[in-house]
């Protein structure tokens, strides 16, 4: 692949040659999986990221920890992780603010990290540095000038740092007293959430009784939900056998596919079952989505037995949520499955279910509906939740995470926040070069960056 990228250059390569030809490399290790199994889904998840560098960053979470590995990496360098066990603290992998949003057990809306495909063990950091890229990228595509964007990064790692030390987010939202962006997301949750409005929008009741999905016989845009092959209802028949904490009454009424959601999991086998607890009429439907999750990639850092931590890929999704979760009912229906060499997670699809979304964000700015100081509120926030995270987490070596930062942190809590602000600004500007480099590569190499193309000769 390397050849293919500086084949067509004379003399010695730049420097955005080689960091050219090392992404594609990366990626292609990253998403091999999907290569032979739907190279058109893997081209749509490409075509995604090419479009916008946030996209871009959901989709590379993979391609940041083999940067952050590499020897001689301009971009790891910190004064801290010199506690062993700081290095190998049970992480949610890719905390994002996307990644970040509602639940609802019994009658509380909760606000919880909500997506562990990426948790492993590893140094604290990369958790606190993920958020922190996210939320100046933000910043900075708003158009703050630089010293205000570095008050949102400012603000999330003194709430990460609060949090740590004892002062944890109190996950139950009371609309109304959560700022600007929150109480929008609050809002909207609570509005759709009462109307069952995913539900609706998906499903119908039949004239005789139960629901069926709405499939679409031509996905818009590559999304919608599609009727389910033999082979794809014999899965799913067998993931919905092994699903030992379907709630009691649990009836299945329709089945189907569900296609474009996601940018990471964009590929991914993602099944969606409508569902009741015995009752004739419609008051107890519901709706799972049941998606696939391939396994991380390797965290820099990681303890030597920290693989061995789970008893499988399963075990590994459902135990990190529940570990991290302020509460460990956040989704009733949460659950990690395996088929075969598959592994798959089941959560509640509903509308008070929902996350952050950048564009919904940077729209607000846009508008004036969200200023700066409401962007730092919330920014603060979202650190708050992942230190709370971490100040639940165990050690790969089964100490308390929280103990092990505390450590590690030594009391030089402004050097922290320094450094984390010097490192999402190095980041951002990676970030915005790998995508450019990226979307390059796309138009030299092809959709799918040259991947097969040795194979199609």
């Amino acid at each position: 692949m390397l050849a293919l990228v500086l084949g067509g250059c004379s003399g010695a390569a730049t420097d955005d040659e080689l960091r050219k030809a090392w992404l594609v490399e990366a990626l292609a290790d990253d998403n091999r999986v999907w290569l032979s199994r739907d190279p058109a889904l893997l081209g749509a998840k490409y075509a995604k990221m090419a479009a916008d560098p946030y996209d871009y960053l959901r989709g590379t979470a993979g391609v940041t920890f083999r940067d952050r590995a590499r020897a001689g990496s301009d971009r790891s360098h910190t004064i801290f992780l010199r506690d062993a066990e700081a290095v190998e603290v049970l992480l949610a992998g890719d905390p994002h603010p996307e990644n970040m949003g509602t639940f609802r057990p019994a009658d509380l809306v909760v606000l919880e990290l909500n997506d562990f495909d990426g948790s492993a063990f590893g140094p604290y950091l990369l958790d606190v540095q993920r958020l922190a890229l996210g939320l100046l990228y933000l910043a900075d595509e708003a158009g703050y000038e630089p010293h205000d964007a570095a008050l949102v990064v400012d603000a999330a790692a003194r709430g990460y740092l609060e949090a740590v030390a004892g002062d944890p987010w109190p996950s139950g939202l009371v609309p109304g007293q959560q700022g600007v962006v929150l109480d929008q997301l609050l809002s909207k949750v609570s509005d759709d959430g009462a109307a069952r409005a995913r539900l609706l929008e998906y499903t119908e009741v039949l004239p005789e009784g139960g629901r069926r999905f709405r499939f679409d016989a031509a996905l818009e845009a590559g999304a919608g939900v599609l009727p389910l092959t033999i082979d794809q209802g014999r899965q799913l028949d067998r993931l919905l056998a092994s699903w030992s904490a379907a709630p009691e009454g649990f009836r299945v009424l329709d089945r189907g596919r569900r296609f474009g959601s996601g940018v990471a999991s964009l590929p991914s086998v993602r099944y969606v079952v409508a569902y009741d607890l015995g009752d004739d009429g419609p008051d107890d439907d519901a709706l799972v989505s049941i998606r696939e999750v391939v396994d991380p990639p390797a965290v820099p850092g990681v303890h030597v037995g920290a693989p061995g931590y789970w008893d499988s890929g399963a075990d590994r999704i459902e135990a990190t949520a529940r570990t991290l979760w302020s509460r460990a009912d956040a989704d009733p229906r949460y659950a990690g499955l395996t088929d075969g060499a598959m592994t798959f997670k089941v959560q509640t699809w509903a509308s008070w279910h929902d996350s952050f979304d950048h564009e919904r964000v940077l729209s607000d700015i846009a508008r004036g509906r969200v200023v700066l100081d409401e962007l730092v509120r919330w920014a603060g926030t979202l650190g708050q939740l992942l230190g709370s995270a971490h100040a639940r987490a165990p050690t790969a070596r089964g100490g308390e995470a929280r103990a092990a930062i505390l450590r590690d942190l030594n009391s030089q809590g402004e050097v922290f926040v320094a450094e984390i602000i010097g490192t999402a600004r190095a980041d951002l500007d990676q970030l915005r070069t790998d995508h450019r480099l990226f979307v390059e590569a796309r138009e030299e190499l092809g959709d799918l960056l040259g991947m097969g193309l040795v194979e199609d000769r």
